[in-house]
């Protein structure tokens, strides 16, 4: 069901407490929130069985007719409820900087929804098939619009991409959770050695590579940060990454099982973000001087490197600023 919002958010609780708004599970295994028609969810549960792929017989996608259009999925409906319950409650659409029009010539259903309401601007993208162009951010920035409220999955990627307000809230639809603009922190916050002190006191030696990365996450979002996983650039894709308020990137973290010759492709994508730290974990063995020559390559952004449950060591392009072991847990 409906999570409970809490009571000064109104305006956003609005377009979450849609009663379309519903828990959807696959295969037992919770995949968020989805807003739906029964006609849609009762299609797609007695179709699951058929679906299934064969040796005989191909797998064939169903036919949704939810919203009268010839090749409607389930992402379609929740797109399209979703604009039929924001009409009922009168919110207008900005469909010309999303071009709704042009998608509808084409018999396709935009799974993004720009509404506004008491002059606040809500970007929605309920659908797990959501696409995302830079163009629309883009268009918004040059038109000066700016985003109040925001409500995906995987909402990291475009909190650092959209124009916000100052004060804004963003719902991640995929993992249940409230991201508030007032509740994050700001780099001058906290200092650099806080933020080592931080991660260096954490217990990570018996996680696996996914295990410390949802660790790290979590860990972020409690500190008050902006944090996502598998940050993707032309670069790569950096582990995890944690952003402050203004979206500036704090840290960058890759995550290793050894010392070896990748550790220059992490400090060549790490550095991309230009974080004001980069945060190395090896998980075995150790290979100090291998680290230490690789960190030449940093561009003068500190590089903490993290030998579970042996020790710590910051690099400054070569040079050691400080080190410690990790049963002491401290910065030397």
């Amino acid at each position: 069901m409906v999570k409970v919002i809490l009571d000064e958010e109104r305006s956003f609780k609005q377009i979450i407490k849609s009663p379309l708004l519903r828990t959807y599970y696959v295969d037992g295994r919770y995949e968020g929130l989805r807003l739906i028609c029964d006609e849609c969810i009762n299609r797609e549960a007695s179709t699951q069985l058929a679906m299934k792929p064969t040796i005989a017989e191909p797998r064939v996608k169903p036919e949704f007719p939810c919203g009268g259009l010839d090749s409607f999925s389930t992402s379609d409906c929740v797109s399209h409820q979703l604009r039929v319950w924001l009409e009922s409650k009168e919110f207008e659409f900005r469909d010309d900087i999303i071009g709704y029009q042009q998608l509808q010539m084409l018999h396709m259903v935009p799974s993004i929804t720009l509404a506004t309401k008491n002059t606040k601007n809500y970007f929605l993208m309920p659908s797990e098939r959501a696409f995302f162009s830079v163009d629309v951010a883009t268009r918004l920035k040059k038109l000066e619009v700016k985003v109040y409220g925001l409500v995906a999955r995987k909402v990291t990627s475009l909190l650092l991409e959209l124009p916000l307000e100052d004060d804004w809230l963003a719902y991640d639809l995929e993992i249940d959770q409230w991201i508030k603009s007032p509740s994050l922190v700001k780099l001058s916050d906290t200092s650099i050695d806080e933020i080592i002190e931080l991660h260096v006191s954490q217990d990570v030696g018996t996680l696996d590579h996914d295990s410390m990365k949802r660790f790290y996450t979590k860990l972020g979002v409690e500190k008050g940060y902006i944090t996502g996983e598998e940050i993707e650039m032309a670069e790569g894709v950096v582990d995890v990454a944690w952003y402050d308020k203004d979206r500036k990137c704090v840290i960058a973290m890759e995550i290793e099982a050894f010392a070896g010759a990748s550790i220059a492709k992490d400090i060549y994508k790490m550095k991309s973000l230009t974080p004001s730290l980069m945060v190395l974990v090896i998980k075995k063995g150790k290979n100090i001087e291998s680290v230490r020559n690789y960190s030449r390559e940093t561009g003068g952004i500190p590089l903490l490197t993290i030998y579970p449950e042996y020790s710590w060591i910051l690099f400054n392009q070569a040079n050691i600023i400080k080190m410690g072991s990790l049963q002491q847990k401290g910065i030397a």
